[in-house]
C-alpha cells in the first residue's frame, strides 16, 4: 500500500514541459543576444565609426576597420576611441 501512495505523488514528465519551453526559448535568444552585441561597423571609403567596442573587443573592432579600408586599398587610422560609449572612429588613408 506505501508504494501505491508514492506513485500517486511522483510529477508525471508532462509537468514538465512549460520548464522545457522556457529553456528552448532561452536557448534560441541567447545567440540573439550575443549578436546584438557584436561589433557594428558604419563606413564609406573615407572612414566609419566601429560601434558596441567594449574592452575585449577592441582587436575584433580595429580588424574590421583595418579590413574595411584594406579593401578600397587604404590603410587605417584611428581618429578617436570613445570608451565611455563604447565606439571607435577611424579614417581611411593612401598608404
Amino acid at each position: 500500500m506505501p508504494a501505491a501512495r508514492f506513485a500517486e505523488h511522483r510529477l508525471s514528465p508532462v509537468s514538465f514541459k512549460p520548464m522545457r519551453h522556457a529553456s528552448m526559448l532561452l536557448a534560441l535568444t541567447f545567440p540573439l543576444t550575443l549578436m546584438a552585441c557584436a561589433p557594428t561597423l558604419t563606413a564609406n571609403e573615407d572612414g566609419g565609426t566601429v560601434r558596441n567596442v567594449g574592452a575585449l573587443r577592441q582587436d575584433e573592432a580595429f580588424k574590421l576597420a583595418s579590413e574595411h579600408c584594406a579593401m578600397a586599398g587604404k590603410a587605417m587610422r584611428i581618429t578617436a576611441v570613445a570608451a565611455l560609449y563604447g565606439e571607435l572612429s577611424f579614417t581611411c588613408v593612401k598608404s
